[in-house]
């Protein structure tokens, strides 16, 4: 079944630059140990072209609305988030832009009224950051 035009708005063009555009596996947070920052599997930020994006780091999995930009002539994105943090709801915002090489990216989370710490991450395959599906408790 193909959808229909008139229902479906049309796909959105490109956005963020192919710099950026990615797998993004999170090597360091300021705030935590790499091992509470793995908590629910590889730590990660997905980003795509058409500026959507996906995280997940400690118990956060959130997705991402982008807009690009750029930090000291580099190319950068701001975004806002959405999602659950251990099944809460939590929302926030963040920036990244490209480190010291095209393959290195840096920037800062912000929890809405909560703690914000730095991150960097590097370029990595897709099927690096697989998510796990979490277990969830039968009753």
């Amino acid at each position: 079944m193909e959808p229909d035009p008139e229902v479906l708005p049309p796909p959105k063009p490109a956005l963020l630059p192919p710099l950026l555009v990615g797998h993004w596996r999170i090597r360091e947070m300021e705030l935590w140990s790499q091992e509470h920052v793995e908590t629910l599997g590889p730590a990660f930020v997905r980003l795509d072209a058409d500026g959507a994006g996906e995280m997940m780091f400690l118990c956060v999995e959130a997705w991402l609305d982008c807009e690009p930009t750029e930090r000291d002539g580099r190319p950068a994105l701001e975004f806002s988030w959405e999602g659950s943090d251990d099944g809460d709801h939590r929302c926030g915002r963040g920036w990244l832009c490209l480190g010291d090489t095209d393959n290195a990216v840096l920037g800062r989370f912000f929890f809405h009224r909560g703690d914000s710490s730095a991150f960097t991450a590097e370029r990595v395959a897709a099927d690096t950051v697989a998510r796990r599906r979490r277990r969830t408790r039968r009753r």
